[in-house]
């Protein structure tokens, strides 16, 4: 009977120390849902790049990943927290008049992307810095099956049924490497936190860079701890703020101006150095964003403004509402 009594004894306190080692939540999914209706400044807004929703699962694996899916991405050094992650993701643009057959065509075109990714987060919580890296695969045009989906959340919604889709950007390949590097420069105690960032993309879906600065404010846990730990923690409640401002080079983007092995649906108003992208065109940017999270229970709402990707036309207002889950 002690000897037991000493096993279950045993067996509470090991459960007990590696509970107690177990800080962290290692995976992670992600509802991710872009659209111009989340929008703080126009509630009757559908224009432009109107939806994107995505589902990620990620990932921490406690020995670094050996998988030729992973061991090109580079890390953030040696001391790095490395999240790896698989998602797939619906976009679609559209022009501002939806009940018009015939689009016009100094605005966007019909346009839609449906892919799946592959990526790595790694962070460094020594050196405060990481390296985030994207692989996305997928196809644009019909077969995206943009114009269903439109269709049927407006049928649901009973609002204005989109009449240009016929007349939608071509089926194209979409293949992107993207890539995003920050780094810490300023912290003050645990609710002020300041980072430089630096992102490229490159492919036949985007072509361009940016560079910002991503500023958090609030109750929060260390940034370069880790991907998950943004938007979970077993031990503490977190609620944060991040303004984003942000300069932005695009070269090309294939879901505006057409793929790169396609012919446009129909001809711009405009000529070719004026739409739709204006060449190396410079855009601001301004992000807010308010997340928090309850201990595997995390959710963020955000705002972006981007100024006119298309000569003449307004600003783009896009939001953003996802909600996360770990365990």
């Amino acid at each position: 009977m002690k000897t037991l009594m000493r096993l279950c004894l045993l067996l509470l306190i090991t459960t007990a120390a590696q509970a107690q080692e177990k800080k962290d939540y290692t995976s992670m999914f992600r509802l991710y849902e872009d659209n111009d209706f989340i929008n703080f400044t126009s509630f009757d807004n559908d224009e432009a790049y109107t939806n994107g929703t995505r589902f990620d699962l990620f990932y921490q694996p406690e020995k670094r990943s050996r998988s030729i899916m992973d061991c090109w991405m580079p890390k953030a050094g040696k001391a790095s927290v490395n999240t790896y992650g698989y998602g797939f993701m619906q976009t679609m643009f559209t022009p501002s008049r939806l009940m018009t057959p015939d689009p016009d065509p100094a605005d966007f075109y019909y346009s839609g992307g449906l892919f799946v990714t592959h990526t790595q987060h790694s962070s460094n919580p020594e050196k405060k810095y990481n390296i985030q890296t994207e692989l996305l695969l997928g196809v644009m045009g019909p077969p995206a099956l943009a114009e269903s989906t439109q269709r049927l959340i407006h049928s649901i919604m009973n609002y204005r049924k989109p009449q240009g889709w016929p007349k939608q950007l071509k089926t194209d390949l979409l293949l992107n490497l993207n890539m995003i590097v920050e780094k810490e420069l300023v912290t003050v105690g645990e609710h002020f936190q300041v980072s430089a960032g630096a992102q490229g993309f490159l492919g036949t879906m985007v072509n361009g860079m940016a560079i910002y600065s991503n500023i958090r404010i609030g109750r929060m846990t260390p940034y370069y701890n880790g991907y998950i730990q943004q938007y979970s923690n077993r031990e503490r409640w977190q609620l944060y703020g991040t303004i984003r401002p942000s300069l932005s080079a695009n070269f090309h983007n294939s879901l505006v101006s057409g793929g790169y092995f396609s012919s446009l649906p129909y001809p711009a108003a405009q000529s070719e150095h004026e739409r739709p992208y204006a060449q190396h065109k410079v855009l601001p940017r301004l992000d807010f964003s308010l997340a928090a999270s309850i201990k595997r229970w995390g959710f963020s709402i955000s705002q972006k403004t981007t100024t006119p990707v298309v000569n003449g036309l307004s600003d783009m207002e896009t939001g953003n509402i996802s909600i996360y889950y770990s365990w």
